[in-house]
């Protein structure tokens, strides 16, 4: 249902630090966990309804971002290999990529400048409130600015 030359983007949750060394509880993004069924950090998907060109030979209409497997102590997280296992991202017959997170800084400004219309809600708060200077601050708004400024030719679309 997506415009013909849009790109979506799905950004996971990132984990909260409440203090030190300790975070608060995680909770995925619902529109992330939703379309992914992933409820790790640090992870991006992009869909593309007319294909995302990744190199000369591949073009893909979703791509999957993933941090590298690794182990610590708060657990294992899936890498690519886990990505394509439990998830069922990188099938071609599905037209799907799985990267790392690395190469999403990579990628995405080319996919930004080769699309008219970006659909995209930050996982901000609505409206930030700094006590000491008693100023509001509506983050989604300054975030869509910014994007405007780097990306004059493409409209965006989503909350905020």
């Amino acid at each position: 249902m997506m415009d013909s030359g849009s790109v979506a983007v799905f950004h996971a949750n990132d984990s909260d630090n409440r203090n030190g060394d300790v975070d608060y509880k995680f909770r995925q993004n619902d529109n992330f966990l939703y379309l992914t069924g992933c409820s790790e950090k640090n992870s991006t998907l992009i869909l593309a309804p007319n294909g995302i060109q990744i190199d000369s030979a591949t073009i893909t209409k979703e791509i999957f971002f993933v941090g590298e497997h690794t182990k610590s102590w708060n657990g294992d997280n899936l890498g690519l290999e886990g990505a394509k296992q439990v998830f069922g991202f990188g099938a071609k017959e599905k037209n799907s990529v799985v990267l790392t997170t690395e190469k999403l800084k990579e990628l995405l400004p080319q996919i930004l400048k080769s699309k008219n219309i970006l659909y995209y809600t930050p996982s901000l708060p609505d409206i930030l409130f700094d006590p000491i200077s008693n100023t509001k601050f509506v983050a989604v708004r300054e975030v869509r600015i910014e994007l405007e400024k780097k990306y004059p030719n493409l409209t965006i679309k989503g909350s905020g």
